[in-house]
């Protein structure tokens, strides 16, 4: 994964940056989903069913220079699209929602938080997703 998410729609017009401390002991990098844990800190996300905490994304994680000097990582929330490369395993049609778990997009089911739709997938190139979180 990059050390910075890479956002082809919507950075800046229709999404927001948030700092947040990472989790005791976490290296949160680049793609992961994150939720907020308290006000001032995330940990790798899981949505249960019926929750509906906010769900954000790593743009740069607490593994480059400056996420580890300030401590804090960069979180993006909003509406974007963009494509990542770890995802848990599944069946990604166009358009299906998508929800998270363990930190990484997921196929969705039951009650969980719809996080975003799928816009494309292929092995090669990772999986396309309008997040909407």
């Amino acid at each position: 994964m990059a050390n910075i998410q890479s956002i082809s729609r919507g950075y800046k017009t229709s999404s927001y940056e948030s700092n947040y401390k990472p989790a005791t002991g976490k290296t949160l990098v680049a793609g992961n989903l994150v939720i907020p844990t308290d006000a001032e800190t995330v940990d790798l996300g899981t949505c249960a069913d019926g929750e509906n905490k906010p769900v954000y994304m790593i743009l740069e994680g607490n593994d480059t220079y400056s996420g580890n000097l300030t401590g804090k990582v960069v979180c993006l929330g909003g509406i974007f699209e963009t494509t990542v490369s770890e995802y848990n395993t599944g069946s990604f049609v166009v358009n299906a929602p998508l929800t998270v778990a363990n930190g990484k997009f997921s196929v969705h089911s039951g009650t969980k938080k719809v996080v975003g739709h799928v816009l494309d997938f292929s092995l090669d190139k990772g999986l396309k997703v309008r997040f909407n979180a």
